[in-house]
């Protein structure tokens, strides 16, 4: 997989996002990104995949296996695109199991912070595969999405996108 230079995220995925974080009670919840590559370099984040409350819980690929199937119909290993996490104050990109998961399959993932402050904040990054001589480094990376997917995202919770 290669790195992502924008993403794309449906107004459905927005609104699943900003649910999260409405029912949030001082923790965080993690999950998996599932979409898939548009046009060239774009891909599609088509759904979510709440896993946990720990933004560093272990990952059992049979259990993460058990999970996408239990949601997603027909799997393939290509749709899932990286993972996201929802907390009260906008996360900030790490190294996390999650992000281990997918760098040793020699992937990258996008990863996508959500928070709210006082408004809801959506971010996406992307990131480098580790080597014997260099770390992960992250980068943000554009989020687009569908036309007028805003005005079907709730009215009532305030949107900040931040674009790089």
């Amino acid at each position: 997989m290669s790195s992502f230079n924008t993403c794309r995220i449906l107004p459905s995925v927005a609104t699943k996002l900003i649910d999260i974080c409405n029912r949030l009670k001082g923790e965080s919840v993690v999950g998996l990104l599932s979409g898939h590559r548009s046009f060239g370099e774009i891909f599609d984040v088509m759904d979510i995949i709440p896993i946990s409350t720990n933004p560093n819980c272990q990952i059992d690929p049979e259990e993460i296996m058990k999970t996408i199937s239990s949601h997603i119909k027909v799997f393939d290993e290509e749709m899932i695109i990286g993972y996201f996490q929802v907390s009260s104050n906008l996360p900030t990109p790490q190294i996390t199991n999650l992000h281990k998961f997918f760098n040793e399959a020699q992937k990258v993932p996008l990863f996508i912070a959500a928070g709210c402050d006082s408004t809801f904040k959506i971010v996406a990054y992307t990131s480098t595969l580790p080597s014997e001589d260099k770390p992960v480094e992250f980068s943000t990376t554009g989020i687009t999405y569908p036309i007028d997917a805003l005005d079907r995202i709730v009215l009532a919770t305030p949107v900040e996108i931040i674009k790089n």
